[in-house]
């Protein structure tokens, strides 16, 4: 009757406990961090009433007859499961996805939490709120590299640290450069009129060849006609727009009136400006009479007007060649000009007429206009005028192309700023030149960039950017094009996004990221890693001791921590901005509350149960 009444306290008293297990889990039910628990029970030593018998002969066997005493705590385990994780925004909060645990440390022994509600204290050091426990990690070194494999120490932020500010090295440009990039050539649409008055409308049509800065010019002749020459050739012209070469020769035009006389277009010549200038020479017919009477072999004073009206002064020499053969110069330009091209020639004079005459000579006037002279081939003067330059000429407008800048700020050893300028400038059909700057306009460096067919970068040949800024060590710069192209596009550009200095920068604030690493955000926008927390995992975590303040020790049977970084080797990543909330689950916790209270109360009945009976004998003697 005893053993009845001693099962129901066991289980009176176990059922308890379950209670206080379960009240503990709902407890903490917004306890961050916190794992619950479970009760499991088993049945206590049984009292053996009658022992087991083997089978014999014909007779079989008998089971043992066992009465139970009643029931115990088989374990108490700790549940390991993940929590679900809750935002906060706070910098310092985190919390692991995975298995592992924080490690906090009071400077002697080692916890366990899953608790990741940080805050940084006064020294700078990352630590438990609640009871200043430090967290344990890693600093790095002066560049920012962690080393894993060194002994834990406490995380504290170098509040007030400074970076030491990098010289530029390196700068890599960027964009597209427009491969139909071209200077832009034109020459004035005129009317020339001729020396009767007739007028004749002359304009030239360009167009690019395969060449850069090569183009073919047509002429087109309105109310006349070319008649002589072609009229058309190739220009080339270098870079700022002077002639290089031209491929063309002079041609005649003329109006389509009776009396038209034809007008001469020179081609520009070489080393001209913006193109050049065809130059309009008109012709002439106009006699020239000498000052004095024509009488062979002599010094002829006499004088030219240009286009203009300006007046050239010079002599004219006749040299005899013996018989009626005779040469002619002109010498001794006096005034309103000079003598600009060509030489005399030879004509025969039998005394009365002229033949045979070759040779011509241009004058320009002080003016800049040509007047080009030459012998009449019979009767007298023994010269005439062949043709004047017009006062008006097709001059040419060259556009260069424009230049395509970039400026970039780069940095010296001691922090200062530069501005450098980089020019790009179409030199070739694929080829680019650049030239970058200072802030005095010093050219400090110089290449070349060549594309292939496919618009890609092959080869940047050209020195590193170099300069030494006052006080400072001295800076070499390579430029790295490799990202630059060329393609056909509306515009080009050239931007420099990367450039690997910069100056000196106080800390301001931290972030923390998945491996949990902390990085310094410094005011000149660079970024370091100042430390990194460790992360611990366990063979057996349920193992682990509770200690108060949401913390665990080592155990026995824990086994001993393995320490690394979050996301190696099995442990967890970590969550910045977020904790782990409890990870009780209320609808299974008022569940077990339900049947352990069933437990309790049917327990209860055995011993009141029991007790009646136990009455009842006692009243069976009265």
């Amino acid at each position: 009757m005893m053993r009845s009444m001693f099962a129901g306290v066991s289980g009176l008293r176990n059922h308890q406990i379950r209670m206080d297990v379960i009240g503990n889990n709902i407890a903490n039910v917004n306890t961050i961090g916190f794992k619950s628990s479970r009760v499991s029970f088993q049945d206590t030593l049984n009292q053996m009433l009658r022992g087991a018998s083997a089978p014999q002969g014909e007779r079989g066997g008998i089971n043992p007859l066992q009465v139970g005493l009643g029931v115990n705590i088989a374990t108490i385990d700790v549940i390991h499961t993940q929590g679900n994780l809750q935002n906060t925004g706070k910098i310092s909060d985190v919390a692991i996805q995975g298995d592992g645990f924080f490690i906090l440390s009071d400077g002697g022994n080692q916890y366990y939490t899953r608790a990741g509600n940080f805050n940084m204290e006064r020294d700078g050091r990352l630590v438990n709120p609640s009871n200043g426990l430090v967290v344990q990690g890693w600093m790095a070194d002066d560049l920012g590299n962690i080393n894993p494999n060194s002994p834990l120490t406490n995380i504290r932020l170098p509040i007030g640290q400074t970076i030491n500010p990098v010289a530029t090295s390196v700068i890599e440009f960027g964009g597209n450069l427009n491969s139909q990039t071209l200077g832009e050539l034109t020459y004035s649409e005129m009317t020339l009129t001729d020396e009767n008055g007739n007028s004749v409308r002359v304009a030239y049509n360009l167009i690019p060849t395969s060449n850069y800065n090569e183009f073919q010019y047509t002429t087109v002749v309105t109310n006349g006609s070319i008649v002589s020459g072609t009229g058309s050739g190739i220009i080339r012209l270098n870079l700022d727009g002077t002639v290089a070469a031209i491929y063309g020769s002079s041609f005649k035009v003329q109006s389509g009136a009776a009396n038209a006389l034809p007008i001469t277009i020179n081609p520009p010549q070489i080393g001209q400006a913006s193109g050049g200038i065809f130059s309009v020479a008109k012709n002439s017919a106009e006699d020239l009479t000498l000052r004095a009477a024509f009488s062979g072999a002599g010094t002829y004073p006499t004088s030219v007007r240009d286009e203009q009206g300006n007046l050239i002064t010079f002599d004219y020499e006749v040299t005899s060649l013996g018989g009626y053969d005779y040469a002619w110069n002109i010498v001794n330009v006096s005034s309103g000009g000079k003598l600009a091209s060509g030489s005399g020639g030879t004509f025969t004079w039998d005394g009365t007429t002229f033949s045979g005459s070759s040779g011509s000579i241009v004058l320009t006037s002080a003016a800049g206009y040509d007047v080009t002279l030459g012998p009449r081939a019979a009767d007298q003067p023994p010269y005439q005028v062949i043709n004047r330059e017009g006062i008006n000429s097709f001059v040419g407008s060259f556009d260069v192309p424009k230049p395509i800048v970039n400026t970039t700020k780069v940095y010296d050893s001691l922090g200062n700023s530069h501005i450098l300028v980089t020019t790009v400038t179409k030199t070739d059909v694929n080829n680019w030149s650049w030239v970058t700057t200072d802030a005095a306009n010093n050219v400090i460096g110089s290449g070349v960039l060549t594309f292939a067919s496919n618009g890609n970068l092959i080869a940047a040949p050209g020195s590193t950017i170099s300069f030494t800024p006052t006080g400072a060590e001295p800076i070499v710069i390579t430029p790295d094009f490799s990202k630059v192209t060329q393609f056909a596009s509306n515009t080009s550009e050239i931007n420099s996004p990367f450039q690997n200095g910069y100056p000196m920068g106080q800390l301001q604030s931290f972030n923390i990221d998945k491996s949990g690493q902390i990085i310094g955000v410094f005011s000149n926008g660079m970024n370091k890693t100042l430390a990194q927390m460790a992360i611990a995992n366990f063979t057996n975590p349920a193992g682990l001791i509770r200690s108060g303040d949401t913390l665990f020790e080592v155990s026995g049977n824990s086994g001993p921590p393995q320490i690394g970084q979050a996301g190696q080797n099995g442990r967890g990543l970590v969550t910045p901005g977020a904790v782990e909330m409890s990870n009780v689950d209320l609808s299974q916790e008022f569940t077990d509350m339900i049947v352990t209270q069933r437990g309790f109360q049917s327990n209860s009945r055995i011993i009141t149960t029991s007790d009646e009976m136990l009455q009842e004998l006692v009243n069976l003697k009265r």
